[in-house]
């Protein structure tokens, strides 16, 4: 109901921060909602789609994935779309190599955190040695005006796709949203650090860099990096920018690749309107709608994260 009645059999669980340091630099309070209606032997029955026919069920599965993952978001970590071609090949057992932090419930053989996983959670609370155990890489996208481009996907793949790496370009600017559409995209909105990425890899690992649109599909509370209205669509699917040899990759390094220049031009337009329309209302909260619209009773600092069911998903929409 938080999400209205379109989304009933769609999202399996919201989460948001809601309660802030007075400085807002930590998280101090946040809250989950799991949906529980669709789940095996329900009592109040099954779940049936539009035709009133087929039947709708999250899993026991279903719920242990959304539980570990909406305690990710607790911990401040974003969506990730690391190795979405995985999830749309119909091969359930190479899904361990998708990130739990993947927008879409995906089949778990294990829930133990992923490469991807654990380098986002490290770099937010990092351990001592960790810096000293990982070397960074780091970059700034431009456009070929020489803009600095956000929202662009800088994935680092090694021969082992598990433990691939990403960062989206500006997430860690500095950046305020303004007029208060739920993203800080829009012109003026971000004033450093707007093109900028971040990796730490495994050192003596050879990694190529390679860019990639955000699914178009992952807006909303679904959204991945900085763009939360729409993503952008530069036609990248994997294009090579860098590449880092082992001998490169030194513990304790920092390997700097300085400013990047894509051979794409991004207007202000294309990430977005400037109209500043959450995309959602407190009735309906549509799916990929700008801000959460679950309702300032649930979060009250208006925007939170959804878990969606990947029904319709598969296939072509999410491969290369």
């Amino acid at each position: 109901e938080l999400a209205g009645e379109e989304n009933m059999y769609a999202i399996l669980g919201i989460s948001a921060a809601v309660g802030f340091s007075s400085d807002g630099t930590e998280i101090t309070d946040g809250e989950v909602v799991i949906n529980c209606r669709c789940l095996t032997s329900h009592p109040s029955g099954p779940c049936y789609a539009d035709d009133g026919a087929t039947v709708i069920e999250f899993t026991e599965s279903d719920l242990d994935f959304t539980i570990v993952h909406e305690m990710g978001h607790f911990l401040n970590l974003d969506h990730s779309q690391v190795n979405a071609a995985l999830y749309a090949d119909g091969d359930d057992e190479n899904d361990s190599a998708i990130p739990l932090m993947f927008p879409l419930s995906i089949s778990v053989v294990s829930l133990e955190a992923r490469t991807d996983d654990i380098v986002a959670l490290a770099t937010i609370y990092p351990a001592t040695v960790f810096e000293d155990q990982k070397c960074l890489v780091t970059g700034t996208l431009l456009d070929a005006e020489g803009d600095e481009a956000r929202c662009i996907d800088v994935w680092a793949e090694s021969t082992d796709v598990a433990d691939t790496v990403a960062q989206v370009s500006g997430t860690l600017a500095i950046a305020e949203d303004d007029n208060s559409d739920g993203d800080t995209v829009d012109s003026g909105e971000c004033t450093s650090g707007c093109g900028y990425f971040q990796l730490y890899l495994e050192p003596a690992t050879a990694y190529s860099l390679n860019v990639y649109d955000i699914n178009s599909l992952f807006t909303g509370g679904s959204s991945v990096g900085p763009c939360v209205n729409q993503q952008l669509d530069l036609g990248f699917a994997g294009d090579t920018i860098a590449s880092v040899t082992a001998a490169q990759c030194v513990a304790g390094t920092t390997v700097d690749l300085g400013e990047i220049t894509l051979d794409v031009s991004i207007d202000q337009g294309d990430y977005g309107d400037d109209d500043g329309d959450d995309g959602g209302d407190d009735d309906d909260g549509g799916v990929g709608g700008g801000s959460s619209g679950y309702g300032d009773d649930m979060n009250p600092v208006g925007y939170g994260c959804s878990l969606l069911k990947g029904l319709g998903f598969r296939g072509e929409e999410l491969g290369e």
